[in-house]
């Protein structure tokens, strides 16, 4: 049987509802086989992050060599990378394949606990986004990477042509952040000069820990299916929205709990 194995990259989140953890989750229920690559391990629960400890990059490197060396891999998740030394690593093993990838730039957590600094956050745009096929940043991560405040769709629109001038990259620009009822996810073809708007009732929850993680994943996995990538997000955010309304109830720690993959 022919299985569609993903490799993602990113932190280890103790309390189990974002990071690698979503990641395998979300690949695992889809039907994927998940492999991954730590780059951080944090100290971290419902309540939030409270701190965080950077695995060595040569290590990084040779989790992903390692993975690679014995295990067809049909596309790549990337998630939090603390650092700049990390960001160069992966992009050099990244520059020597030719593998889908996401690349979904974390930068602060739920809780206000600063992930990564600036230079990591402009270090993702110069040396990885190269060699990434989608880009999933939220309202916030936008912000920071346009240098551009955003309060309507059209600021959505203005935040892509921005990011996308700096490397070119195809950004699907999640919209749960947006002011309003309505929860628009808005994806830029930057080859076509197209955007795609996805429009959904936004699902009120306090149970939300690994959306994006879970939405980058899932789009990951997707794409292994080899379906088209318009597909694979409304697929995703399916996915993710049907998450979201079977965790509404999740009774797990006293903050901020995970979707219910």
């Amino acid at each position: 049987m022919k299985t569609a194995n993903i490799l993602t990259i990113a932190g280890s989140d103790s309390g189990g509802g974002a990071g690698i953890q979503a990641d395998i989750k979300t690949i695992t229920t889809l039907g994927g086989y998940a492999t991954s690559a730590i780059t951080c391990v944090t100290v971290q629960n419902t309540m939030g992050v409270f701190d965080i400890e950077v695995i060595e990059q040569k290590i990084v490197q040779k989790q992903i060599e390692c993975v690679l060396k014995d295990i067809q891999i049909d596309t790549i998740k990337i998630g939090l990378i603390p650092n700049i030394e990390t960001v160069k690593i992966i992009a050099e093993t990244l520059s020597q394949l030719n593998i889908w990838t996401v690349l979904d730039p974390v930068f602060i957590s739920t809780s206000g606990y600063k992930l990564n600094q600036e230079p990591t956050h402009k270090a993702l745009l110069k040396y990885l986004v190269p060699y990434c096929n989608l880009l999933t940043p939220n309202i916030s991560e936008a912000e920071t990477l346009a240098n551009i405040k955003i309060k309507s769709t059209e600021d959505m629109k203005i935040a892509c042509n921005i990011i996308s001038s700096k490397n070119p990259i195809n950004i699907l620009l999640k919209g749960g952040h947006c002011i309003g009822p309505m929860c628009n996810d808005l994806l830029f073809l930057y080859k076509e000069n197209k955007f795609i708007e996805f429009r959904n009732l936004k699902i009120r929850s306090s149970n939300t820990h690994g959306t994006g993680c879970s939405m980058s994943s899932a789009i990951a996995y997707y794409k292994a299916k080899k379906i088209p990538l318009t597909s694979s997000i409304e697929k995703s955010i399916h996915y993710v929205r049907a998450a979201l309304l079977n965790g509404k109830d999740l009774n797990i720690g006293h903050g901020n709990g995970p979707i219910w993959h």
